[in-house]
């Protein structure tokens, strides 16, 4: 059966097969080049392909059962699926579509929320001719390969950014507790929650990973709720102070923009009259895994006190190095910033595109053009 321009309407068990992953031991310890993906994303890398790419991945078990792409050779450990074409079909073309699927409305019905090979082969599908397929994964592809190239741009910054401050150390340090370098030190509110959009944005805990502030899982908050104290201003510190696993998250707040955050935060202001604010931060940064050791309290319910934040060691350059490499610094931020408010419009266009071009009403030359301006 066929739609629109040759479209075959069919479902996903007609076109394909799901294939089973397999059981690995010691992917998380050892190296290799080959990606182990499992439910959720890559786990793991190893020497040894199960199959070679490009493919699409399935999460098969848990109550988030995500589709993933490898371009090249991949293994899939047993909580997940990857997929078999039974006639020629676009890999990437396949991993876009699937991103309208609703795999997570799939349940077995068994304790573990799970995807069926029953359950997944019944989803509908419209399949464009293969040509059509490739310019789709390729207008689709070209939006996610700059967003891939400004992650790995922000990585490299980050990169630099600890080896600039190391090589700073090397020339003498000079050593300060948090709360000598600080001139407050202090928990953020308790919000009343608004519409988004509405008050002042509020960030959690959510927000501070891998000492990046990403503002897409934050609130907003009445107001009324938040004193000017409490509003964070650039080259503060905010440190993640509840719960284990998240406790001792650092990262420094480098944009211009009006927020502040939640009580399960920690706001560091770094003291322009100890050293450069920026380069404060990235000492800061720098013992992170030491924060995270000073939290108190049983497990699931730790804390990080002010106070005990305060104590902790940081190391700083002299003044007049300081000064250079705050300067580095801010560059590398910029960057990173930049590369990462960039993504922000990339993926809305991506997302925005990807269900008109797989339904056919949106031309692959008109995505081409769009894509082409911000490309």
């Amino acid at each position: 059966m066929s739609d629109h321009g040759g479209w075959e309407v069919t479902t996903w068990g007609a076109v394909s097969d799901l294939r089973y992953g397999k059981a690995l031991r010691g992917y998380r310890e050892t190296g290799g080049d080959v990606p182990v993906f499992g439910t959720n994303g890559p786990v793991g890398f190893t020497d040894t392909p199960q199959t070679n790419g490009p493919g699409v991945i399935i999460g098969r078990k848990g109550a988030y059962r995500g589709v993933h792409y490898s371009e090249g050779p991949f293994w899939v450990i047993d909580t997940a699926f990857y997929l078999a074409p039974k006639q020629v079909m676009d890999m990437r073309w396949a991993y876009y579509r699937l991103q309208l699927a609703d795999i997570n409305g799939l349940d077995s019905g068994s304790a573990i929320p799970s995807t069926t090979r029953e359950s997944f082969g019944a989803i509908a599908v419209s399949i464009p001719p293969l040509p059509e397929q490739q310019a789709i994964a390729e207008v689709l592809g070209a939006l996610d390969d700059k967003i891939a190239a400004n992650t790995a741009l922000t990585s490299t910054a980050a990169f630099a950014a600890k080896l600039e401050y190391r090589s700073a150390l090397s020339d003498g340090a000079l050593e300060f507790t948090v709360a000598e370098a600080s001139t407050a030190i202090a928990r953020g509110i308790t919000p009343r929650y608004v519409p988004d959009g509405e008050g002042t944005r509020v960030l959690n805990q959510k927000c501070v990973r891998d000492q990046l502030v990403s503002l897409e899982p934050s609130r907003w908050t009445d107001d009324s709720k938040v004193k000017r104290e409490k509003l964070v201003a650039v080259d503060d510190v905010l440190v993640n102070s509840t719960g284990q696993g998240t406790l001792g998250r650092v990262a420094r707040w480098t944009v211009q923009e009006v927020a502040t955050v939640d009580s399960h935060i920690t706001i560091v202001r770094p003291d322009p009259n100890v050293s450069d604010t920026a380069v404060i931060g990235q000492a800061i940064l720098a013992i992170e895994a030491e924060i995270e050791a000073r939290g108190e309290g049983s497990t699931g319910q730790t804390e990080l006190s002010g106070v005990e934040l305060g104590r902790a060691r940081i190391q700083v350059p002299s003044r007049e190095r300081a000064e250079r490499l705050g300067t580095t610094l801010r560059a590398l931020t910029a960057s990173q910033d930049s590369a990462r408010a960039e993504n922000l419009v990339l993926a809305a266009m991506r997302d925005a595109l990807l269900p008109q071009l797989m339904s056919g009403k949106l031309r692959i030359r008109e995505a081409e053009q769009a894509v082409s301006e911000v490309v």
